[in-house]
């Protein structure tokens, strides 16, 4: 669900109604934004696969979410990514994603 706030702009929540959303909201990690509170955020692997799969559905502002986040290069947890992947079937869809973020990151370095 998104939702919009005045100070913190626009967010997505993420109630756990299937077994894989209860693991990923117990994985997330707190982050800092100001000096006056944490927000727990999605593990990077937990927010590939929400965008994934959102963005398997038409939405293009997801997709370029996860292209976003593999050109920072992040470390990350391959094993459990891979295996949410497949349990979604979406291994095709995110090897392709990958893909084009490696040729344009390329192109960006010629």
């Amino acid at each position: 669900m998104r939702v919009r706030h005045a100070d913190g702009g626009c967010l997505d929540l993420l109630i756990a109604d299937t077994g894989y959303e209860a693991e990923a909201i117990a994985r997330v990690v707190p982050i800092n934004l100001d000096s006056e509170r944490a927000y727990n955020v999605l593990a990077v692997e937990d927010a590939l696969l929400a965008s994934t799969l959102t963005g398997n559905t038409g939405i293009p502002k997801d997709l370029a979410d996860v292209a976003f986040i593999l050109v920072t290069e992040p470390e990350m947890d391959e094993g459990y990514l891979s295996e949410w992947l497949d349990n979604f079937s979406l291994t095709l869809r995110f090897n392709q994603i990958r893909h084009d973020v490696i040729l344009t990151r390329k192109d960006w370095w010629e």
